[in-house]
């Protein structure tokens, strides 16, 4: 059996509730506990619970070979690559349950990987060259092997991948899968970049061959086509007769003359015979055997081919392109044991009566394998990054590449790169009908009609996939027929994303049939930038999604509208549509390099250029401000009069910069010079809530008011569909909600996570889990925090680089929650100097804050001390009233336990509590106490009143904080200890340093980090 996926699978489930699981999604269930008689002889073993790994083990010792299904949100053990073939399944849906079983092909516990070049053990985690000393693998390297290893020969995506070794819980676009690939063949191939074990498959993916027998495997003369040469030997084994098709160059000829062995029967090259009843006698000649008389074109036919069966012959008859019956007379001629026949055509026979295989062209890697083996068989050299260059301009044409590699040497590769605008005419050197690239295309083009020659010229407009509908949006007339006239002759490749021209066809048509190529473009571009603008529009609601595939299918014609020129209205448009996946998928520096290209062509049209340094500012907002600043503001006063919407959002982004570089003040000021403007509900809405959330740290609104006020407005974004406006405004709150009581943080931001997966922003994704990871973190769950985290690393790492600090920062606190002191010392040291030379004033006091209390609990109130007044400082700097009564209450802390009681008293009572947190109530109040305490001189009114604060907590955090307070007025030593421990309760960092404090008051020890 091959695969465990299918309707009435054999299961056996060792739950009830895995066995209902299964029967819902359709497949037999052999029972619903595991008896170990039954694992001999079902298709897959469904198991949840701690011990899963360990039954698996046991059976796997006894040599039940059954695939596992584990059903499981932790992560697997380190020994999983020996106990494949496993699967695990995230959740409890039958939709899951089915892409599970589709993943659980036949395998074996892999101990060891039999390669190419040596042996992987799996147990030891070491690759055993058959030559050579021994490699150490990582514990992800040995996964990744033992997940492909179980599925040899099976292509895996990236998203399997990432699901079932990197243990995502969703797939995210990272190129962790490709780097670690690139990793693990350097170690285990003679040449990573000639692999033969770990293999790149077409449109995305990798599989892992077994065994040493590849080498001898027969090859077609072009890389990349071996395995398609086994699916046509084995098509041809079957059905006896087989017409290969494609476009000019993709090495039709080559691939059928592979399918016949050398010298085990005829080729017959027909190019230019144009009657059937000729074709009899051509074969008769390569046979070297005279045809009888009087023979009609079956009788011939049937004569040559009885010929050949005699004497077990294959048959090729190639370019049969002027012979469109001849394929289905040879199929009704040859019986199930006759001669085999390969036919090659550039277009399909016009019945169905025979098997039709479309060659296609190479792809990138492979391609550029093939520039660069030829091009050193001709004396030349190319660098293995400008073959990948290269590649896609030559189409992946075996031709196209030979003649390439012919000019390498004269031309170098980087003058041939230059010169590839000129392809029809450089690409030459071949012999006869190959001597240049367009003497292959002209055969082809000779051959259609006006109406598909016209048709032909029109589609050289689209320079990436198009759909036949797209065709007619530029298209006058009816295209229908001439369009299947196009694709039968091969002329218009099918493509993943639709149809497409290749490079060299769309040359040699727009050579041909100018003036329709131009018009068609000109006509393309007005038809284009509308739609770009709706689809760039779209991509902040519910429908994100589908425009931002739109924008990734036009991505060619994009770039290529760019390169033609436009107007500069249309030519921004342009851009945005660029950027919106740069944005997605691209680098800042890649995005500023766009803007470069076209700010001279924008000076003429202030709106097009205000849009441009919008675009400009939003890339630098993260690491260079001042420079963003300066963009932002300029936008804002360019698009004011003419585009008041995008000055709007102009200045929002303003507002954002200037709140981390000239204070809250001057961030309010940019959004209040828009009230009474005519807005989009959308952009009303955020500016209400920035301006909300400026109000709230000037103290001109009320905490508890803003808070719920901005609830409000991620509500009525959400009702408008503005997802990604609601998840800006609601990632803002979460931290509110924690500090007023109002409501549950994680559910917010796990909604807002919902809305996040729907978008095309991995930025603000990744932003996501890291406010997933906060309040998991805040809750004590410390590995979900943690999961969090990567995930959100994993997400900023290439896209945005900078954010991994943030992601440092949140997880430090995390593990500062955890009891992990020194690690999360370090890593919010590096944060909070990389702050400081950045000049973020409120990532500084935020930093410090953290730092400060955690200095203290490990027994270094002086170094405390300094962290609470760098807060302070940086947190008037900001102008945030918050930041600065909390520093204030870290500086009392740092006081307190410097022995210098009196002082912190006085620091402490200058401390607002209207300007704190729930948790900074407590804390200054208990603080507050223990001064009083140290002084010998308790407060009644003091206490009674931080008794009253404990009481009106609820939940584990409540309790908690009860138990503090109350084991501190009863001097219980004990629990104190116990509880200045804790890691696994929510907020577990300030429980620890209430209950510390107590025991510092009771002069239980004499510093922190004691007890």
């Amino acid at each position: 059996m091959d695969c465990y996926a299918g309707p009435m699978a054999r299961i056996v489930a060792d739950t009830p509730g895995l066995a209902a699981l299964a029967r819902r999604a359709g497949h037999h269930v052999a029972a619903d506990h595991v008896d170990a008689r039954l694992l001999r002889a079902v298709e897959a073993v469904l198991l949840e619970g701690t011990d899963a790994w360990d039954r698996l083990r046991g059976w796997r010792a006894g040599g039940v070979r059954a695939g596992a299904v584990i059903l499981t949100r932790a992560a697997p053990p380190v020994d999983r690559a020996r106990l494949e073939p496993v699967v695990l399944l995230r959740e409890a849906a039958p939709e899951a349950l089915d892409v599970a079983l589709e993943r659980l092909f036949d395998g074996r516990p892999a101990g060891t990987l039999e390669l190419a070049e040596g042996r992987v053990d799996l147990d030891r985690g070491v690759f055993r060259r058959s030559m050579g000393r021994d490699v150490g693998l990582t514990t992800q390297e040995v996964r990744l092997l033992g997940y492909l290893g179980a599925r040899s020969g099976r292509p895996i995506s990236r998203e399997e991948l990432q699901l079932q070794v990197w243990d995502h819980m969703k797939p995210v676009p990272t190129r962790a899968v490709d780097m670690a690939v690139s990793r693990v063949r350097k170690k285990i191939e003679a040449r990573h970049d000639h692999p033969r074990s770990l293999l790149t498959v077409r449109h995305g993916g990798y599989r892992l061959l077994l065994g040493h027998a590849r080498g001898a495997t027969s090859r077609v003369a072009y890389v990349g086509h071996v395995e398609l040469e086994r699916e046509l030997r084995g098509l041809l084994a079957r059905d006896r007769v087989l017409v290969l098709i494609g476009p000019p160059g993709v090495g039709k000829s080559a691939t059928a003359r592979q399918l016949v062995p050398a010298g085990a029967g005829p080729v017959v090259d027909l190019y230019g015979v144009d009657r059937l009843d000729a074709v009899p006698g051509h074969i008769a000649m390569a046979l070297r055997t005279p045809l009888p008389d009087a023979l009609d074109v079956d009788a011939g036919l049937r004569w040559v081919l009885d010929a050949l069966g005699r004497t077990g012959a294959s048959l090729v008859l190639d370019h049969v392109d002027a012979l469109p019956g001849l394929a289905a007379r040879v199929a009704a001629l040859v019986g199930p044991e006759g001669v085999s026949v390969v036919l090659t055509a550039r277009a399909a026979p016009p019945t169905g009566d025979v098997q039709v295989r479309r060659i296609p062209p190479l792809d990138a890697e492979e391609a550029a394998e093939l520039l660069r083996q030829r091009a050193e068989r001709a004396g030349g050299t190319i660098d293995p990054a400008l073959a990948l260059e290269l590649a896609p301009l030559l189409d992946g044409l075996p031709l196209a590449i030979e003649l390439a590699a012919g000019r390498v040497r004269a031309l170098g590769a980087a003058g041939l790169k230059q010169w590839m605008d000129a392809r029809l005419d450089v690409l030459g050197g071949g012999q006869g009908r190959h001597a240049t690239l367009r003497t292959a295309i002209e055969g082809s083009w000779a051959r259609l009609g006006p109406a598909a020659r016209h048709l032909l010229a029109v589609l050289t407009a689209f320079d990436g996939p198009f759909e036949p509908l797209d065709a007619s949006s530029v298209a006058p007339d009816p295209i229908v027929q001439p369009w299947i006239e196009l694709v039968d002759s091969s002329l218009v490749h099918p493509d993943p994303g639709g149809f497409r021209l290749l490079h060299a066809i769309r040359d040699f048509a727009a050579e041909r049939l100018p003036e329709v190529a131009a018009e068609a473009r000109r006509a393309h571009l007005a038809w284009l930038v509308p739609h770009v603008g709706a689809w760039v529009g779209a991509l902040r609601g519910v429908g994100a999604r589908e425009a931002f595939d739109q924008l990734v299918r036009r991505r060619a014609e994009l770039e290529a509208g760019l390169a033609r020129g436009a107007p500069p209205e249309a030519l921004i448009t342009l851009v945005e549509g660029l950027d919106a996946l740069l944005w997605t998928y691209g680098t800042e520096l890649e995005r500023l390099e766009l803007y470069a290209r076209v700010e001279e062509a924008m000076a003429g049209s202030p709106v097009a250029a205000g849009r441009l340094l919008l675009r400009r500012g939003l890339t630098l907002q993260n690491r260079e401000r001042a420079a963003a600043l300066l963009d932002l503001d300029r936008a804002v006063e360019l698009l004011r009069d003419e585009a008041p919407e995008t000055a709007a959002r102009a200045a929002l982004a303003a507002a954002r910069a200037a709140r981390w570089t000239e204070g809250t003040r001057a961030s309010w000021a940019r959004v209040r010079g828009f009230e009474g403007e005519a807005l989009s509900d959308e952009t009303r809405l955020r500016m209400e809530a920035w301006g909300l959330l400026c109000a709230e740290v000037l103290r001109e609104v009320e905490l508890r008011e803003s808070t719920r006020r901005m609830l409000g407005i991620v509500d009525q974004l959400e009702v408008r569909g503005a997802i990604w406006d609601a998840s800006r405004v609601a990632l803002a709150l979460p931290n509110h909600l924690r500090l007023l009581g109002l409501g549950d943080p994680l559910a917010l931001v796990e909604r807002v996570q919902h809305w996040t997966e729907q978008l095309p922003d991995p930025r603000l994704l990744g932003q996501t889990l890291i406010s997933v990871g906060v309040e998991y973190g805040a809750l004590g769950q410390l590995d979900a925090a943690l999961e969090a985290f990567d995930r959100a690393e994993a997400i900023v790492r290439t896209i945005e680089p900078v954010r991994r600090l943030q992601v440092l920062q949140q997880r430090a606190c995390a593990l500062y929650q955890a009891g992990e002191l020194e690690r999360a010392q370090l890593d919010l040291e590096r944060y909070t100097a990389w702050c400081e030379e950045e000049g973020n004033a409120l990532g500084t006091a935020d930093g410090c804050l953290f730092l400060a209390p955690l200095a203290c609990e490990r027994g270094m109130p002086g170094r405390a001390e300094a962290y609470a007044t760098r807060a302070i400082d940086a947190s008037r700097r900001a102008e945030n009233d918050h930041l600065l009564h909390h520093a204030r209450l870290a500086l009392g802390l740092a006081q307190l336990y410097d022995g210098r009681p009196a002082e912190a008293g006085e620091t402490l009572r200058s401390v607002d509590a209207n300007l704190l947190s729930s948790m900074g109530r407590h804390q200054l109040a208990t603080r507050l106490c223990c001064a009083h305490r140290i002084l010998g001189a308790p407060d009644a009114a003091l206490e009674h009143a931080m008794v009253a604060l404990a009481m009106e907590e609820v939940g584990a955090f409540g309790e908690s904080v009860r138990a503090v307070v109350l084991a501190g007025r009863a001097a219980d030593l004990a629990a104190l200890a116990e509880l200045g421990g804790a890691t696994g309760v929510p907020m577990a960092a300030e429980i620890r340093l209430l209950a510390k404090t107590w025991r510092f008051a009771l002069g239980a020890t004499p510093s922190l980090s004691a007890g």
